[in-house]
């Protein structure tokens, strides 16, 4: 099973590389339409201008996104771009009152039954 997984694993991460460079460029040409150097953007976000070279080159942390995402005031749209979650219907029906903390094990579908109409 852990082989599996690591195969998964391995067959997603180039392209996660793909979004992530994509991300990187798209804000450098954000940042160059609007005229900001490096250095004051970086400034504005609180980074070093390596930082952001490294972010606008594919290659950064989640935290280092959100503030060059803030700085160059999109944050907001990036959050409107993500579905905010909340409790389903069926969560309702069940008596849920909180929103989930973890995903379940998928379960396999029960074993289909062997009644039939006129059996006792």
């Amino acid at each position: 099973m852990e082989k599996q997984a690591s195969r998964s694993f391995r067959r997603h991460v180039p392209v996660s590389g793909k979004v992530t460079a994509e991300l990187g460029h798209r804000l450098a040409q954000c940042r160059l339409s609007r005229n900001i150097p490096q250095a004051d953007l970086a400034r504005r976000a609180g980074i070093s201008t390596r930082t952001l070279q490294r972010l606008e080159s594919g290659s950064s942390t989640l935290d280092t996104l959100a503030r060059v995402l803030i700085a160059l005031d999109l944050d907001q749209a990036v959050l409107a771009s993500l579905p905010k979650t909340t409790l389903g219907p069926m969560d309702r029906l069940r008596g849920r009152t909180r929103e989930r903390k973890r995903a379940g094990a998928k379960r396999d579908a029960p074993p289909a039954s062997t009644w039939t109409w006129g059996d006792s």
